[in-house]
């Protein structure tokens, strides 16, 4: 049985919410986009949502999302994630190790100290202190 009108508009109605907020960031936005991808209310308009996401996203809002401290790419593809790397190479040629450091935070390994990576700070800290610390303790060890 196919979702009530309500039921496929709450998530995008959500979703518009959270992306004109004032404090909206593009790794946020990109998350938005994710979670009305799995929505299962809009999944019989999956081909027209898909059709719009991959018009609003880009590898650089990929790439956001999974530096974010928060999401780490948690809902992003394989073939996203890819993309993601294959963008930082092509960024970056003269440093590919910056792959190692994007698996390392992704999963939360050093240089990424546990502490900095734990939820009652990744929500407390501002971003730029967050990021701020994290290459402060790098550059120490």
């Amino acid at each position: 049985m196919k979702p009530s009108l309500h039921a496929q508009l709450q998530p995008v109605a959500n979703a518009l919410d959270r992306l004109q907020s004032d404090d909206g960031t593009i790794a946020g936005d990109c998350e938005e986009w994710l979670s009305i991808l799995r929505a299962d209310a809009l999944k019989p308009h999956l081909t027209t949502v898909m059709k719009h996401f991959k018009e609003a996203v880009t590898d650089n809002q990929f790439l956001a999302n999974l530096l974010h401290r928060k999401y780490k790419g948690k809902h992003l593809s394989e073939a996203d994630e890819e993309a993601v790397r294959q963008l930082l190479l092509k960024l970056h040629p003269e440093h590919p190790e910056v792959i190692a450091d994007l698996c390392a935070f992704t999963a939360g390994s050093d240089p990424f100290p546990a502490s900095l990576l734990s939820s009652t700070c990744v929500d407390r800290m501002s971003h730029v202190v967050w990021w701020t610390s994290v290459s402060t303790v790098k550059l120490q060890m």
